[in-house]
């Protein structure tokens, strides 16, 4: 079996640097622009809108959104800059949730049994591997998972997302 790499859910951590980006234009802008009195007035304001908040927003999003999952025939692995964040072999894995949450749907899959229905507890949890569902995702996950862990999936429905 080969190696098979993939994003948690890429798309996301694009658009939100992208958003970044544009407000720390519109911060510069502000700054070049503003008089004195406006400075006083909404500096503070405006660092923490057009800095702070995206700048949180895109630190949070690359640590949950932009780690790498990897597949091969010994299991299943998560890494972030080359270091694994959480690792299972296939023998390991004991079970497999879907969550839809508007148009994305995610896998959650762990090494012990998942009794929560919200997705927001299962992503905290350090012995859980989750990512979004695309196609590509979807289809290298089939591929290269063993028979009985490909039971397990196709046994599970897809649930909808709790907060």
């Amino acid at each position: 079996m080969k190696k098979n790499v993939f994003r948690v859910f890429a798309i996301e951590t694009i658009i939100i640097f992208i958003y970044f980006l544009m407000s720390i234009v519109l911060y510069v802008w502000f700054l070049i622009d503003a008089t004195d009195y406006e400075l006083n007035r909404l500096g503070i304001i405006f660092t923490i809108m057009f800095v702070c908040l995206p700048l949180i927003l895109f630190i949070w999003s690359f640590y949950t959104k932009w780690p790498t999952i990897e597949l091969d025939e010994n299991g299943i692995k998560k890494y972030l800059f080359h270091k694994e964040l959480v690792s299972m072999d296939w023998n390991q894995i004991e079970d497999i949730k879907k969550f839809r949450s508007g148009w994305v749907e995610w896998i959650f899959i762990s090494s012990s049994k998942m009794e929560s229905s919200s997705m927001n507890k299962l992503k905290k949890r350090k012995d859980t591997i989750y990512f979004y569902e695309s196609e590509r995702a979807k289809k290298i996950f089939l591929d290269n998972i063993p028979q009985n862990i490909k039971d397990i999936y196709e046994s599970k429905p897809t649930n909808r997302a709790e907060i």
